[in-house]
């Protein structure tokens, strides 16, 4: 699997207390997801004000290692199927009140 990396930085959140964040908007779902196999324990957060692909990989205080790209257990053809409960905002919904 090849990862394409624009750049790197610190995280602008100080420090993440997980195993690694992955931060994405509409247009880089499935290469959040795709990059969520090759890390255990990943969170993935949606920005909704993101419109491109670009993601954003964070490396938590609880990072160790990355899993083994050989046994990953994406399979190219296979389309990506979100996790339950979990879906895209649409064009219709409103924007959170946050």
């Amino acid at each position: 699997m090849g990862v394409l990396i624009g750049t790197t930085a610190n995280y602008a959140g100080g420090t993440y207390p997980g195993s690694t964040l992955i931060v994405t908007g509409n247009g880089g779902v499935s290469q959040a997801y795709t990059l969520a196999a090759l890390f255990p324990n990943t969170e993935i957060l949606f920005d909704p004000a993101r419109t491109d692909a670009v993601i954003d990989l964070v490396l938590g205080d609880g990072y160790e290692a990355m899993n083994d790209p050989a046994t990953s257990t994406l399979d190219p053809a296979t389309p990506l199927v979100g996790l339950e409960g979990c879906r895209l905002p649409t064009e219709n919904d409103a924007p959170d009140a946050a």
